[in-house]
């Protein structure tokens, strides 16, 4: 469903707040914070939910949850998942003001301002709910428990070729995140690629990876895909294949 709402283009005017969304509209001052909290009757409203994230609160059931965490400028190494990496990814994520922090609530909602990759560089307003801390960065947004290898990362990619042919395939999912040089090639593209389709826009996929000692590594995730525009914004929530049978509620959860 879209409406305008103060002058913001909402895609889904009504959402739950751990759901994985984007909101598209002019820039927001995030020095201002916001009174109005919204009706007990809703869950969250898109309009609230931006002015919410800009105050680092979360909405729910009509309550705020005051207090956020904010990750400062990047001062540790950026590598592929679990940082461990050669090299920093390409995760497509440009954000609208780099020296803006992107926030994590109190109960786990991070939220950043984005530049969609389409042709008309739409701002976009990108959050989703993770049990895990938010990792310090400038060019990406990312939650992980660095003593265990699950994590959640937001990846953009540009949907390509002529207006009749742009969809969200496999393939196109494949060659977005599983490269070289993506979050999960810093030591060779991933193997085995398996994505299955559970319903639109969420998907599961199980592949192969490489580890630092070059070894193979089972991983399985969640994707959720989100357009504008030609601009395709994918939340990926993974971890071992070992673990994701026991993480499988959690990870689904975030995911949608």
């Amino acid at each position: 469903m879209a409406a305008i709402v103060r002058g913001i283009l909402v895609l889904t005017l009504l959402i739950p707040a751990d759901a994985f969304s984007i909101v598209t509209g002019p820039g927001v001052d995030r020095s201002r914070c916001f009174q109005e909290i919204g009706r007990s009757d809703v869950k969250m409203t898109m309009t609230t939910t931006r002015e919410a994230f800009f105050c680092g609160r979360t909405v729910t059931g009509g309550v705020a949850s005051i207090g956020c965490l904010i990750a400062g400028p990047a001062n540790a190494f950026e590598g592929g998942v679990g940082g461990l990496g050669k090299t920093k990814p390409e995760t497509g994520v440009v954000f609208r003001d780099p020296t803006v922090p992107t926030t994590q609530s109190s109960t786990g909602v991070v939220s950043q301002e984005l530049i969609s990759p389409s042709s008309s560089k739409s701002l976009v307003l990108v959050s989703f709910q993770s049990p895990w801390p938010l990792q310090p960065s400038q060019t990406s947004m990312e939650c992980r428990d660095l003593s265990q290898p699950e994590s959640a990362f937001v990846q953009v990619g540009t949907l390509e070729g002529s207006s009749s042919n742009k969809k969200i395939t496999p393939a196109f999912l494949t060659s977005t995140l599983f490269g070289s040089k993506g979050k999960f090639g810093a030591y060779g593209s991933p193997m085995d690629i398996k994505i299955k389709t559970l319903e639109e826009r969420l998907y599961v996929v199980k592949f192969t990876t490489l580890t630092p000692g070059m070894r193979e590594s089972d991983r399985m995730a969640y994707i959720t895909v989100k357009r504008v525009d030609d601009g395709v914004f994918i939340l990926v929530t993974a971890t071992t294949a070992a673990r994701f049978k026991k993480l499988e509620p959690t990870m689904k959860k975030i995911a949608e």
